[in-house]
């Protein structure tokens, strides 16, 4: 599968340079230059993930949470959400929003089975979460990969959604930050398994997570600086450059996970130049989540 992925990495290269004989030769600075991407150059709107977890409670429960979705979503111009819902919850999530009076919301599944289907208990496959009307699923949450989820295990569930015609939000992230700058090269490997054997046609239907391990769930709330964030961006973007195309990979957005507040959401996304968030349990809080998607909508 890796040879497909240089053919069509040729293939790019080819067409810049048929596309360079139509014009007068470009000088070093203007070359590079158009080699330089911004976090953010084809995304205009930005993403919040609600990831409810294991949450909430009952169906009750979670028409509380859609009415409160729906009473800001009407004021948000700038802003997609994705609602990843337990499975039990998926088709009531996705039958109270209207394609037509709400566009800007979508719903996802937290997981998926490595299996298409047959003798596996308590199993749900990419095929069935579609039916049931998610269009995004989360793969390779550190909370799956705490419990025995592998690297190779991840990109099966990757090649599975996308053969059931869902979008993968993968999620990456070291558990702990050296000096060395060897966690970087932990993430490169983490992206680079996640996407073995995907075609880069598919780059426009995945989204990258940036979870750093140590910021999920924190009690302390620590998280990455808005800084630190406009980097880590950079550099999963220049990685994705290398194995999937220039073109293909300014599909990709990159959000960040982690202890992501009403308060720090609108810094990462704006000064971080994150393309967005992926909110854990501050989505189930009403008042607190219909804020951050104010604060987030009114980043330039």
């Amino acid at each position: 599968m890796k040879k497909k992925v240089k053919k069509v990495s040729k293939k790019l290269i080819k067409s810049k340079k048929t596309h360079k004989k139509d014009i007068s030769k470009p000088s070093k600075k203007n070359i590079q230059k158009k080699q330089v991407i911004s976090p953010k150059i084809l995304r205009k709107k930005k993403i919040v993930i609600g990831n409810w977890k294991e949450n909430p409670a009952t169906s009750e429960d979670v028409k509380n949470i859609i009415s409160g979705v729906k009473s800001v979503v009407k004021d948000l111009k700038k802003t997609d959400i994705i609602l990843c819902a337990p499975h039990a919850f998926i088709s009531q999530v996705s039958s109270s929003f209207s394609k037509n009076l709400n566009k800007n919301v979508s719903v996802g599944a937290q997981d998926l089975s490595v299996k298409k289907g047959g003798s596996f208990t308590g199993e749900v496959s990419g095929t069935m979460i579609r039916s049931v009307g998610a269009t995004y699923v989360i793969i390779g949450h550190s909370e799956r990969r705490a419990v025995g989820e592998t690297d190779e295990i991840v990109n099966t569930k990757l090649l599975l959604a996308l053969q059931s015609d869902l979008k993968p939000i993968v999620c990456v992230g070291e558990s702990v930050r050296d000096d060395q700058g060897e966690y970087l090269s932990y993430i490169k490997n983490q992206i680079k398994s996640a996407l073995n054997g995907m075609s880069p046609k598919y780059a426009d239907k995945i989204i990258i997570a940036y979870e750093p391990i140590w910021a999920v769930g924190s009690k302390e709330m620590q998280t990455v600086s808005p800084y630190e964030m406009h980097q880590m961006s950079i550099f999963i973007k220049k990685y994705l450059i290398e194995i999937l195309g220039l073109a293909p990979a300014t599909m990709v957005p990159v959000v960040y996970g982690g202890s992501v507040t009403a308060e720090n959401a609108a810094a990462i996304v704006g000064e971080g130049e994150a393309d967005g968030v992926l909110v854990g349990r501050e989505s189930l809080d009403l008042i607190k989540f219909k804020q951050l998607l104010k604060n987030v909508d009114l980043v330039k």
